[in-house]
């Protein structure tokens, strides 16, 4: 009876944290998609076309995946291979966000071009630099407090994570795709959607650029794996 008791006690936090986790997110989302403005520079996807609203999207998914799964376990209900597969993009969703984070303040919130547009915006009234943080850093704590309710349940963690082998083809993947949309929106419209891009001179620095960001972003999900295990 007690352990049911406990049992029952750990799947109502989790669904208090996972309803919590998704109803943040989508406020955030709400944040890029209803109270900015649109882009002022073409886009063959619109905001899609940046990194961080991707990584937003994906963390809002898996944030209501999961909660899907504790309202099922609520109910009596596992949704085995569902949660599986969850539990094993935790680590991806936890890299993206950590990387989004250390880039946003490493490359954009320094660069003038940007410094700028944030100027402009907030001349506007529009707090667009206060929008930059709360979108940038939010999901770092969320997925860190997500990372220590997954620790509860250190059978089914350890089973559902993958290889670091995966997690790498996985960016591997990943960063062709999105390096490849980088470069057709750029040869659609002339434009980076990221104003320290107009820096690099040639197809040489793009490709370092790439290389180091997409090794941060490996070694991101790599070193919140450990953490886990």
């Amino acid at each position: 009876m007690g352990e049911e008791s406990a049992e029952r006690a750990g799947v109502c936090i989790q669904l208090a944290f996972q309803f919590a986790f998704t109803c943040i997110m989508a406020w955030v989302l709400s944040i890029e998609f209803i109270f900015l403005p649109p882009m002022s520079d073409p886009s063959v996807v619109g905001k899609g076309i940046f990194l961080t609203i991707q990584t937003l999207i994906i963390t809002f998914l898996y944030a209501s995946g999961n909660l899907i799964c504790e309202v099922s376990r609520f109910f009596g209900v596992r949704l085995a291979t569902f949660e599986f597969f969850l539990n094993w993009m935790c680590c991806v969703v936890g890299g993206l966000v950590v990387y989004i984070c250390i880039m946003f303040y490493a490359l954009c919130w320094p660069d003038p071009a940007f410094k700028v547009i944030v100027a402009n915006r907030d001349a506007e009234g529009i707090p667009f630099g206060l929008y930059m943080h709360i979108i940038h850093c939010v999901g770092v704590p969320l997925v860190l407090l997500d990372g220590m309710l997954l620790l509860k349940r250190p059978a089914l963690l350890e089973l559902a994570i993958g290889k670091i082998r995966n997690y790498l083809s996985f960016f591997l993947a990943f960063g062709c795709w999105y390096v490849s949309l980088l470069n057709y929106n750029h040869h659609v419209t002339g434009r980076w959607p990221y104003p320290f891009m107009d820096k690099f001179q040639n197809f040489f620095q793009h490709a370092l650029f790439y290389f180091i960001a997409l090794g941060m972003a490996g070694v991101m999900t790599v070193s919140y794996r450990a953490i886990l295990l």
